[in-house]
Order: C-alpha cells, then structure tokens, then sequence
C-alpha cells in the first residue's frame, strides 16, 4: 500500500499545475493545500473547513479500503476535496461563479495534456475515479450561521499491493 500523504501531496502538486485552477484561487497556488491533523490543538475538520480562506482548496486524504485491479486485490484510496469559490463580481455571467468545479474535474495540468480527471496523479495510482460533487453547508455558531463550500469526493485504485 502507498503512503496516503504521498498520494495527498502528488493531489495538490497536480492541482496547482492547473493555471486557470491557480487563477480561481487569486493566482495563489499555496491556496491549493492539503489538510494534516495537527495536535492537539489542530485536528478539526470542520474547523480547518471554517478556517478555508476564500477562494481555496483544501484536499484531505479520507481513508482507504479493499478494491480490485485488473482481476488483483488492491486498496482504493478516498480523497477529499474541499472548495470555496470566489463570489460573482458585478457584470459577470452566473456559470463563471461554477468554473472552479468544472476545473476540478476538467482543468489540464500544465505537464500533462490530459485533464486532470484522467491524469495519473501518482505513479501507483490509476487516474481517479468519475469523481462526485456536492454543495455542503458548516454550522458555525448556535445563531445558525452557516459557510457554504463544496466538496468532491474522489478515489483512486492502486495498480497493485507493494
């Protein structure tokens, strides 16, 4: 089995070679970063989620599980990724406000010339799994505040147990 953080950094490598990805971020790659419990003091999720500057990215590896490879057992690694997108300036066409989304899945690192959906991302890993994506909301006081971000859920299958 892989090292997760390897997988995790290879993630954020290849996101932040995706130019126009980097531009929804205010052309700031080091907004494209991966989660790591810290602690004691920083092991939240939903606080690291609340803390997500805006724009930004956040990927956090989720966990792993039994999967299949070309007829060979193999760990299936389950990432997550987190979005805030910047809002709409004045004038501007609703469907810019989704590119960042649409990037996740469509943007082409600037090495490949594949997208990044299909894009091996880690040398022992297929390219992703279709990847889902879901809007979510975080509570974040007892008044009912709440944050809305996005987050994708995506998988990648090692080619085969090292």
């Amino acid at each position: 089995m892989i090292n997760p953080g390897v997988l995790t950094r290879d993630l954020v490598t290849a996101l932040r070679s995706i130019p126009e990805l980097v531009a929804e971020v205010d052309g700031d790659a080091t907004k494209i970063r991966a989660y790591i419990d810290r602690y004691p003091g920083e092991a939240s999720i939903a606080r690291a989620i609340w803390k997500l500057e805006n724009p930004g990215i956040l990927v956090m590896y989720q966990g792993y599980g039994p999967g299949r490879a070309k007829q060979n057992e193999t760990w299936r690694h389950q990432v997550a990724i987190y979005l805030k997108l910047r809002g709409l300036e004045t004038g501007q066409d609703e469907s810019t406000y989704y590119k960042g989304i649409w990037l996740l899945v469509n943007g082409v690192p600037s090495a490949g010339a594949l997208r990044i959906a299909d894009t091996e991302v880690n040398a022992d890993c297929f390219q992703m799994d279709v990847p889902s994506c879901n809007r979510r909301s975080l509570l974040i006081d007892d008044r009912g505040t709440t944050i809305d971000y996005w987050e994708f859920q995506a998988t990648f299958t090692e080619k085969g147990d090292a």
